[in-house]
């Protein structure tokens, strides 16, 4: 039986562990090429993130919505409180126009609440509708969102009802809407609506079905819930825009851009798989970290150093990983004043007897990659 010889290899910053080839069976040949393809594969696509970051370094902000949030409401401790009895073409409305961040770039209406009741035979079905607005913040004939809310839905007495209202979205930030209870189908009674008499502003009606509204001073009582977004550059937010895409990497053109790829099998970037790698997969980590620890936990803000992970594994679940810390503080980033060299990796070659096999281990410094298996 042959012998085959295990060595630990460094080259260029990277650590591959490999089977010496002098005397090796076919089989073996084939275990040894199969040991490489992971760390071809890291430092290929690696080399590619690479690039990405020397043509564009900084952070691409991109498009992040929050969490849903009480965009607006009226809801006081000690209400006048008064109904308004929505029948036939009587219809009662709440104009409002959210207060946003000054970052905001669009925001949505997820639900809405109001204090209604049902009125009469529970037979009636109600509309709650989401209306633009005209120049004079009245509610137009233009509805974004309607919903049916039957009789037999409504409590007896009033209480709060929550209405889910997806689809309004991509709103213009100091745009305003109305919250319009209208009816369905025509009846004489379908519910009443709570306001708070107290004054305040917003409160609309209708005689006519809409097609003249008056201004009350007054205030319906009402929640909207939405969401608000914007843009951000925070680690847990990289990825592509929008506009690039997520099913290949054609359009990335910042490091950022990477975050969260993954591809099973592995694939060019022009989305072309590569074959011979059925059963691989080979995915993208981008983080922020300390430069004074790049190695140590991600943090959410810039503090100067990008650590960029790209992690192979093949089908027996075998996991290469090619680790690269970026920094605007490394000494290729660096101005000078004369062409000259430096440090990129720090190595040790170690050999006990001249019959024994050399091995040779070392670290990569700040901006080179380094590959483990």
């Amino acid at each position: 039986m042959a012998e085959a010889a295990l060595a630990v290899v460094v080259v260029g910053g990277m650590m591959v562990t490999a089977l010496n080839m002098v005397g090796m069976s076919a089989r073996a040949r084939r275990v040894n090429a199969e040991l490489g393809k992971g760390p071809a594969l890291a430092h290929s696509l690696m080399s590619e993130v690479l690039q990405a970051y020397y043509e564009n370094p900084e952070t691409d902000p991109i498009l992040v919505e929050g969490p849903e949030i009480v965009l607006t409401s009226h809801d006081p401790s000690s209400p006048d409180d008064k109904d308004y009895d929505v029948k036939d073409k009587s219809y009662i409305g709440q104009v409002f126009r959210p207060t946003l961040p000054d970052d905001a770039v669009s925001w949505s209406v997820t639900q809405v609440k109001f204090k209604a009741r049902y009125k009469g035979d529970q037979d009636g079905i109600a509309s709650v509708q989401l209306r633009t607005l005209d120049d004079s913040n009245k509610p137009t004939e233009a509805i974004i969102g309607k919903y049916s809310l039957p009789e037999t839905k409504m409590p007896s007495d009033f209480d709060w009802i929550a209405m889910l209202t997806g689809g309004v979205s991509d709103l213009t930030p100091g745009v305003g809407l109305a919250l319009v209870i209208a009816i369905q189908v025509d009846d004489n009674d379908v519910c009443e609506v709570e306001y708070d008499n107290n004054g305040g502003r917003g409160l609309v009606e209708t005689s006519n079905g809409g097609g003249h509204w008056t201004m009350l001073n007054n205030q319906m009582m009402f929640y909207v819930y939405g969401t608000v977004t914007v843009y951000s550059t925070e680690s847990g937010h990289f990825g592509p825009e929008i506009s690039e895409g997520t099913s290949t990497r054609a359009d990335f053109d910042d490091v950022d851009d990477y975050d969260g790829w993954t591809a099973s099998p592995p694939q060019q970037k022009n989305g072309t798989q590569l074959t011979g790698y059925d059963g691989w997969t080979r995915s993208v980590l981008v983080e922020y970290v300390d430069p004074q620890s790049p190695g140590g936990a991600a943090i959410n803000s810039d503090g100067g150093a990008k650590r960029i992970t790209v992690t192979v594994t093949d089908p027996r679940g075998a996991e290469t990983s090619v680790v690269s810390v970026r920094t605007n503080a490394g000494t290729y980033e660096q101005e000078v004043s004369a062409t000259r060299t430096y440090c990129s990796w720090v190595g040790v070659d170690l050999q006990i007897g001249e019959s024994n096999a050399a091995l040779s281990l070392g670290a990569s410094l700040a901006n080179e990659p380094l590959v483990t298996n």
